[in-house]
């Protein structure tokens, strides 16, 4: 038997049932493992084989015991009002039992070694405290290719590579491409995580990771996530950011605006840029109605001539990681078919034109 707060145990169940899978096909996947550690912590994990995630809470242990139970059920008990809750099993009925004041519930279990365990061997690639790098995945996955936009396995994760000076994120669709950085000094590794890794590790209270050669693991005060890794390697992305030769810049708060509003006025979803002096005319044409906005150009290098074609809604992700109060378009030669990048501090995102 053991003795918990109730705002303790929500917590862990919340956390540990995000990587359960409810409605698979193997029931032990859709339950959250409970094990007792010595007499005053108890841990709570929950897996889907290819992530793992542990959460240690202090608690009054009376008796040891290992046991899978619902995450559902353990989810909803967790979820109701109260100061502390008391569990113990019922081993003749195989029955974990839950009580609140005046209230208890029962739920059956499973044998916690029914569990799926994933194991880690050999010492890691990499080991390093990154405080806010989890902070920086959202400002590139964002651009990670979907299950049905492209064939290359590889587009369909999010790249995390060090040079030994700093941890690069790198996520690209084939149409754009994003990435950021953060200054630490580390061994060099490269390693991809998967769309759905990058979505797990944002929400995360975690600072430090280790690289191995097939897991990543990311820990934090009481907390422990694994993820597989994909076997698909990045190529060189480098080389995809353009030569800034050409620039402008031009208000943040136009491209807010005219972005969104192609879905009522065009039909293609693509705006368009061109440059006239100091000015910068952004078209958006249909088939039967069309928009024209002037912004000022606030800035320019020599000899800046845009005139290019872009997807509305891409560039609209794009211009969301922009900071301030300006977007500047940089490019290596003036023409339609060149790339255009746009950079905001540590980020950078280039984006493919569209040809018309």
């Amino acid at each position: 038997m053991l003795k918990i707060d109730l705002s303790a145990l929500k917590e862990a169940v919340d956390l540990a049932g995000r990587v359960v899978n409810t409605r698979g096909i193997i029931p032990v996947l859709s339950m959250i493992r409970i094990t007792t550690d010595g007499d005053k912590t108890v841990r709570f994990t929950g897996t889907d084989t290819v992530h793992s995630l542990s959460v240690t809470v202090d608690a009054d242990i009376q008796s040891a015991f290992d046991v899978c139970v619902p995450a559902d059920r353990l989810r909803a008990v967790a979820g109701l009002s109260g100061d502390r809750a008391r569990i113990k099993l019922d081993e003749e009925r195989k029955k974990l039992e839950v009580s609140m004041g005046t209230s208890r519930f029962s739920m059956a279990y499973v044998d916690g070694a029914d569990h799926p365990t994933m194991k880690i061997e050999g010492d890691p690639v990499a080991e390093f405290d990154a405080p806010g790098l989890v902070d920086l995945i959202g400002t590139v996955s964002f651009a990670v290719a979907g299950n049905k936009e492209h064939a290359q396995p590889y587009l369909q994760n999010v790249w995390v590579e060090s040079d030994g000076t700093a941890i690069h994120l790198v996520a690209g669709d084939g149409f754009r491409l994003a990435s950021n950085s953060l200054p630490l000094a580390t061994q060099e590794f490269g390693v991809p995580i998967s769309s759905g890794t990058a979505k797990q590790l944002v929400q995360l209270p975690v600072t430090r990771f280790r690289v191995f050669d097939r897991y990543i693991v990311a820990a934090g005060d009481r907390i422990q996530f694994i993820a597989s890794r994909p076997s698909s390697k990045y190529p060189n992305w480098r080389r995809v950011f353009p030569k800034a030769v050409h620039s402008i810049k031009v208000p943040k708060a136009a491209l807010a605006e005219i972005c969104p509003i192609h879905r009522q006025f065009g039909t293609d979803g693509y705006v368009r840029f061109e440059t006239e002096g100091r000015e910068c005319v952004i078209q958006v044409k249909g088939d039967t109605d069309d928009i024209e906005v002037i912004v000022p150009i606030t800035a320019s290098s020599d000899e800046a001539l845009l005139n290019v074609w872009l997807s509305a809604d891409l560039l609209q992700q794009m211009i969301d990681q922009v900071s301030g109060e300006s977007v500047e378009f940089m490019w290596e030669e003036n023409g339609p078919q060149w790339p255009r990048m746009i950079q905001s501090g540590s980020w950078r995102g280039v984006l493919a034109p569209v040809k018309q």
